[in-house]
């Protein structure tokens, strides 16, 4: 997998790409759901692509200080109400939980969850935590 590219937003529905090259070293674009594309593109650690109207349609702006204290927050998604009641439980039980407290089972449990739920900058730090332990190698 060389990269994904989230190339089309229409009617709020997001459109992606896989790109990929077969042994020949001819390069594919597969056409995939963009959660899916995300899910594989975290989990072979390429990049993520999308243009800047896609950006200008979809994104949010945010300030100096909150884009700063967003990447310097340990819990992603900070601020956020959970949904629903399990999840108001897993919050609570794993408030205070560092990633590398964690055993590595679990935290690839969290990793499917965090990708399931879309929740990818989470799953990015969370495969980041798995890759360091063992020893940067890809997890698939």
């Amino acid at each position: 997998v060389d990269e994904i590219v989230v190339h089309k937003l229409e009617e709020g529905v997001f459109y992606a790409n896989i790109s990929c090259k077969d042994n020949d070293g001819h390069t594919h674009d597969i056409d995939a759901r963009t959660s899916d594309a995300i899910a594989i593109g975290l989990r072979f650690n390429c990049p993520i692509y999308t243009y800047e109207s896609i950006m200008n349609e979809a994104g949010i702006y945010l300030s100096e200080s909150e884009a700063t204290s967003s990447l310097q927050s340990e819990t992603p998604g900070a601020g956020i109400e959970p949904e629903t009641e399990e999840e108001q439980e897993e919050e609570a039980s794993t408030k205070n939980v560092s990633l590398s407290e964690l055993e590595l089972d679990e935290l690839k449990k969290r990793l499917d969850k965090a990708i399931e739920s879309e929740d990818y900058i989470k799953a990015a730090q969370i495969r980041d935590e798995i890759n360091k332990r063992e020893g940067g190698s890809q997890t698939e």
